[in-house]
């Protein structure tokens, strides 16, 4: 029965092989892949210099790009463990986007509806003539806020205030 021989390569060589041939991938990207278990890595003795040095297993590279190229839904490394957040959100992705749906349905204001509105816009909203709802503003019976010289007219009107003014 033959031994295999497991082969690991430095974290400079595994940012060579992960990454393009212009552009090798940052060591500190491959240590981030090996703290999170996407690469398998481990700690050895240099024997030129005797320090501690980081090696990565030249399979788990493999595996990782093959990975890369076909995204099939794998599960995490053992020992990997996702948090607890995104676990529930992964298990009730269905019911919380039911949730929005119903949430911005019933919403009073719809996402492109302004609380302030121009002039014009008060007229296409509530149906009356531009010149009465000038005189309402100018007799105080519709309140508005003047804004001066800019686009759009001079008063902005809310939407809130036309509603009472229709009842």
């Amino acid at each position: 029965m033959e031994a295999t021989k497991v082969e690991w390569v430095s974290k400079e060589e595994a940012g060579v092989l992960l990454g393009s041939i212009q552009r090798p991938l940052s060591t500190r990207r491959v240590l981030e892949l090996a703290k999170e278990g996407r690469l398998e890595s481990g700690r050895t003795r240099d024997p030129n210099n005797g320090q501690t040095v980081v090696r990565i297993h030249a399979g788990s590279i493999e595996r990782f790009l093959e990975q890369k190229r076909n995204p099939d839904p794998v599960p995490a490394p053992r020992g990997v463990r996702e948090p607890r957040a995104s676990q529930a959100i992964a298990r009730r992705g269905s019911e919380i986007m039911d949730l929005v749906r119903v949430l911005r349905d019933e919403c009073a204001i719809a996402g492109s509806a302004r609380l302030w509105l121009t002039l014009s816009e008060a007229v296409d909203y509530s149906g009356l003539p531009q010149a009465t709802l000038l005189e309402f503003i100018t007799t105080g019976r519709l309140p508005a806020l003047e804004v001066g010289r800019r686009r759009g007219g001079r008063w902005r009107i809310r939407r809130q205030d036309l509603k009472r003014l229709a009842v």
